[in-house]
């Protein structure tokens, strides 16, 4: 699964797990490890500037019941390492793990759902308590067009320290007769675009928008309990490069917009949020931004492949 999912949904990619079975999709990608960083990168009102540095995990194990139910079970983690305030004195390690537990179900022919939950603990797990634990959940639906083509719909909700997070999902699937080009898009989240330039080797591009919320438990300004409120968007081009033909790297040259690591007070949140809409926001911020930069990243996929 990829949160990686608003947050790189941490739902995403086992959702596309599961849509796979049923959109015409080959292969699935079962285990993903990823990590990138950023050269450095200055605050906006500060000579100071931080480094960042990210580490992605994301494991998933379908179990077939039958033939209509695939029952999902996952973990996801992530690491940012970074400088919240120029002031600080030392980095900040925050990021989650995350369990996914669900049901793929096809109601016909043409249709499928996924439906999951998702516990999860996202802070700088200086001490873990009930502060750390959030919860979300999944719904999608898969309609199937043709062999080549679906389209997806659906709602992800997540019980962040701003407030509830709600995205609306829509997206679509679909790979050229000739197995060249292929584009899997979750809008908001993410659009994934990519053609073979070989029969080995393909080029993509890939754009994500990432959300999400970490609690401090260590806080190296004041004693004061916080909350960062991660939000970015990166675009991305990338090579995949079979290493055998179930591993895959995948080199990635990217550049963030819009990046912001800010941190309020556990108790100033927002009426609610829909998707990046923030309702009822009177925050206080209490850190500075830093510039957007480059990205480089690496990752590295064990991708299982299934007949059809």
């Amino acid at each position: 699964m990829k949160n990686k999912s608003i947050n790189k949904i941490v739902a995403i990619t086992t959702m596309a797990l599961a849509v796979s079975l049923v959109q015409g999709q080959d292969y699935l990608d079962l285990v993903s490890i990823s990590y990138f960083n950023t050269p450095s990168n200055s605050f906006k009102n500060s000579q100071q500037s931080t480094q960042l540095q990210q580490l992605d995990m994301q494991l998933d194990f379908p179990i077939v019941a039958n033939e209509k139910m695939v029952f999902l079970t996952g973990f996801s983690s992530q690491a940012n390492t970074l400088l919240l305030n120029p002031d600080n004195e030392s980095e900040s390690t925050i990021g989650f793990m995350a369990v996914e537990m669900g049901i793929n179900l096809v109601h016909s022919e043409k249709i499928s759902g996924t439906y999951l939950v998702i516990p999860k603990l996202a802070s700088d797990f200086g001490s873990i308590n009930k502060k750390d634990f959030q919860l979300g959940f999944l719904g999608l639906i898969n309609l199937k067009k043709t062999e080549h083509l679906s389209y997806k719909f659906g709602l992800y909700v997540n019980t962040e320290k701003f407030g509830l997070f709600l995205v609306p999902l829509l997206g679509s699937y679909y790979k050229s007769p000739n197995n060249k080009l292929e584009v899997n898009a979750i809008l908001p989240a993410s659009v994934d675009v990519n053609y073979k330039i070989t029969p080995t080797i393909w080029a993509g591009i890939y754009f994500e928008s990432l959300s999400g919320s970490y609690y401090l438990n260590n806080n190296h300004v004041n004693s004061s309990n916080q909350y960062v409120n991660k939000s970015s968007n990166e675009l991305y081009l990338y090579l995949g490069i079979p290493l055998t033909k179930s591993l895959i790297l995948k080199p990635k040259l990217g550049h963030s917009i819009g990046r912001a690591y800010r941190t309020f007070d556990v108790n100033d949140k927002v009426s609610f949020s829909l998707s990046s809409i923030y309702f009822g926001d009177n925050r206080t911020q209490l850190n500075q931004d830093f510039k957007d930069g480059p990205i480089v990243e690496l990752e590295l996929v064990y991708r299982f492949h299934f007949k059809k």
